[in-house]
């Protein structure tokens, strides 16, 4: 009985196989070995064609194993005679098992016996059934693999090449070592599968693996042992999907719920600060207008001399109500042309005596003159807040605070990374001011945190200080940055857009000459101690005053006969009806009375209001105020008004 009729009768796919110089001839089959291979042809021609597709390199390297000794630079998986291969037909993993016959010729020549038995991942099925789900596990986006006991790839699909850039006939019969993995994720990877093996139990991991092009993806790893009929698990089933997308959408979603986060907390907190500053500058006002008031009459050296300085303590109360302001948005800005060699000089002043004897403050300026149209007051504190910054960043030991102003055309690329880049045209004229100091410097965590209100690494931090300073930075439109390197120093950068127009203001206010006044003023106020110090500061000027409390009794006085009142000064803020909704009433009976609002809110946004209900005629009054500010807004409410 020749060879063909022995295995016609094998249930098992098993082939008599001879190599040839560029084939491996089969030279007969049993008929699950043909169904195996897809064909289902009986004569020779048949087992020819066969046989063109059946000649994996594996194949070759087993056929030497089977004659001796293995050869030079086989896979460690081809050890000796019998050892078995991983074949893959159709997509699905064969064990095949190569055996030369007794009868054989010569090593290399000859016949040889090949059995080949499906690895244990596979139900029984025909070869339209093993080709369907074959070409369902090739063509998953994930990474299918069974590994074995040794943890070699007994198959893998062929979504590893996008993964690793080696085929899936690179990795079968090796493990990750043998791949040339990196050695912390070979321990890692057999690490899992000896879990697994262990405990037959589930593994999912998370891992990062090297792409073809250098970068590095994230992958969720399953791993489930496979077991056999008879219980034993002699192979597992890994699954890896890259979620590097996933991670970075993640990421990126966190990212910007921690932003928003921080603007609503930023936000909460700028809505407190600008609700207590305006609360606060309530109680100012009382304070301050009685205080001038009582100066204003008080003919004792010494009493006026102690009222003074309650108004001054008052004013600089006030001063902090308006950094709190600032960093709510809402700060007052009473912008004009200011020359900035000026506002330095005044600063240093400012400055002298808070400045410890160990700091040296070096200041230098343009032969130029650089304008600017900017708030004085609140310029000058972003400047002594960032002087101070720097006199703080020394310690006990002391240094140089360079301060510098030059001329320099806006550059959108030199402001990348910024805080806040300044608003103006690409090339427009900017006078920056850098404050310099070589002290401690600062890391990029705090970096990332010194503009936050209350925020301080000194003992004596001043809270509000830069947060303010930013807030009022971003008010003019201006620009900041800060480089910082620790152990090295602090640059801070300021830029503001070059005014050009007109005669930069070098001075303050004058106080104005006080003249008796007459005429009626409504003043509408509900809070009782502002209500009363503003009636007795106006009733001081010379005016009859009366005083309501809300706008409802406002409304009730204008309505009485023969009022005759000439002007009004309104809260804007009440409980009922606002200054707005007081305003637009009183226009309706008395469309050309004087009107001045009074409010511890920035006026820009007031301002608004009124354009939008085109009343230019109302003036505006920050709370608090001394008499001698009352008295210029009455007076530019109603320069015509009797007595004036």
């Amino acid at each position: 009985m020749d060879a063909t009729e022995l295995l016609a009768g094998v249930a098992a796919p098993v082939a008599v196989i001879e190599p040839t110089t560029d084939a491996c001839l089969v030279v007969a089959a049993s008929p699950s070995f043909r169904c195996m291979m897809g064909y289902r042809g009986e004569g020779d021609a048949d087992l020819l064609a066969c046989a063109l597709r059946f000649e994996p390199p594996a194949l070759w390297r087993a056929i030497e194993a089977a004659d001796g000794d293995p050869p030079a630079g086989a896979p460690p998986y081809v050890v000796a005679e019998g050892d078995f291969i991983v074949w893959s037909v159709g997509g699905l993993p064969f064990q095949v098992c190569v055996r030369r016959l007794a009868t054989s010729a010569a090593p290399g020549r000859g016949r040889y016996c090949l059995t080949a038995e499906r690895y244990g991942i596979v139900a029984d099925g025909g070869p339209r059934d093993q080709f369907f789900f074959g070409q369902i596990v090739e063509h998953s986006p994930d990474i299918i693999a069974v590994i074995d006991r040794q943890y070699r790839h007994v198959f893998v699909n062929g979504a590893i090449t996008e993964a690793s850039g080696q085929t899936p006939e690179d990795f079968v019969g090796r493990d990750h070592r043998a791949l040339g993995i990196p050695e912390e994720l070979v321990q890692y990877f057999q690490g899992v599968y000896r879990e697994v093996f262990e405990t037959g139990q589930e593994g999912r991991k998370e891992f990062d693996f090297p792409a073809p092009d250098g970068s590095i993806h994230n992958y969720l790893s399953r791993v489930v042992p496979l077991p056999e009929e008879s219980g034993e698990t002699r192979v597992l089933l890994s699954y890896a999907r890259d979620i590097t997308e996933r991670r970075t959408v993640e990421a990126e979603r966190l990212a910007l719920e921690r932003k928003l986060q921080e603007t609503q907390r930023l936000e909460s907190l700028g809505l407190l600060a600008g609700g207590i500053a305006h609360d606060f500058n309530n109680i100012l006002t009382s304070v301050l207008g009685m205080a001038s008031l009582a100066r204003a009459h008080c003919a004792d050296a010494m009493g006026a001399s102690a009222l003074e300085q309650i108004e001054r303590a008052s004013l600089k109360a006030a001063e902090l109500c308006n950094q709190m302001l600032a960093y709510a948005g809402r700060g007052q800005t009473l912008k004009a042309q200011l020359a900035m060699d000026a506002l330095l000089g005044e600063t240093r002043e400012l400055l002298r005596g808070s400045l410890p004897k160990q700091v040296e403050l070096r200041l230098s300026s343009p032969s130029e003159t650089l304008s600017v149209h900017a708030d004085r007051a609140q310029l000058q504190q972003v400047l002594m807040n960032l002087v101070l910054n720097a006199v703080e960043s020394y310690g006990p030991q002391g240094g140089a605070v360079d301060v510098q102003v030059t001329r320099r055309p806006f550059v959108r690329d030199e402001w990348l990374g910024a805080v806040v880049a300044p608003e103006a045209a690409e090339g427009a004229p900017l006078a920056c001011v850098t404050v310099e100091d070589h002290g401690a410097g600062m890391d990029a965590e705090t970096l990332g945190k010194v503009f936050e209100p209350f925020f301080t690494t000194k003992f004596a931090g001043r809270g509000l200080g830069l947060a303010a300073t930013l807030g009022i930075v971003r008010g003019h439109g201006g620009g900041l940055v800060v480089r910082s390197t620790p152990g090295e120093g602090t640059c801070f950068t300021l830029g503001l857009l070059v005014s050009e127009v007109g005669q930069a203001a070098s001075v303050m206010p004058e106080r104005p000459t006080r003249e008796s006044s007459t005429g009626h003023v409504l003043v509408v106020d509900d809070e009782p101690s502002v209500r009363q110090a503003t009636q007795l500061m106006v009733e001081a000027l010379g005016f009859q005053v009366t005083a309501a409390p809300d706008g409802p009794s406002a409304l009730k006085c204008l309505e009485t006969p023969d009022a005759g009142f000439n002007m009004a000064v309104l809260d804007l803020t009440m409980p009922r009806m606002d200054g707005f909704e007081l305003l637009r009433r009183l226009r309706v009976g008395s469309p050309d009375l004087p009107v001045v609002l009074m409010s511890g809110y920035v006026e820009s946004d007031i301002r608004e209001r009124f354009e939008s209900d085109d009343d230019s005629g109302v003036q505006f009054l920050q709370k608090p105020f001394s008499l001698d500010a009352l008295e210029r807004a009455l007076r530019r409410a109603a320069p015509d008004a009797p007595g004036r």
